[in-house]
């Protein structure tokens, strides 16, 4: 039988790369990520609490700025923006929106593992890892009374 070291060493030489350019992910995931901001700026014109509100209107903007940044070096590359369904939500309630948030922490998080040696995008790499702080001081931010 094959050895194990030798079934890493296959499953290391696999390209992840290839497949994430072959199905377009990130694509997707830019339309999802504006789709995102969108459900975000919603969440903030439906919070009643002050901190909360202002918390929300400042992720959805530097959210709109790295992601449309991204998505202009994505198209500027040759990439294709993809079209997606996406269903708003109008809910306020904090703990829908921080699963809300979560949920897309885990596919942010899915793109930039399948990134990671794809040094031809280190920019939209750098600028992914943006987002994934932005994320987690949001909900620092957030969850504070």
């Amino acid at each position: 039988g094959i050895k194990m070291n030798e079934f890493k060493k296959f499953l290391s030489q696999t390209d992840l790369k290839e497949e994430y350019h072959d199905s377009n992910k990130i694509g997707f995931f830019i339309t999802e990520s504006l789709a995102f901001a969108s459900q975000v700026h919603i969440f903030h014109l439906l919070s009643l609490s002050g901190q909360k509100h202002l918390a929300l209107k400042e992720f959805y903007s530097s959210l709109e700025d790295i992601i449309d940044s991204v998505a202009e070096k994505f198209i500027a590359r040759g990439g294709k923006i993809e079209s997606i369904n996406y269903e708003f939500k109008t809910s306020s309630d904090v703990e829908f929106v921080l699963n809300t948030v979560s949920n897309y922490r885990d596919e942010l998080t899915e793109i930039i593992d399948l990134m990671i040696d794809d040094s031809e995008n280190q920019g939209i790499f750098d600028e992914l890892v943006e987002v994934q702080k932005e994320i987690d001081q949001f909900v620092y931010r957030f969850s504070l009374e």
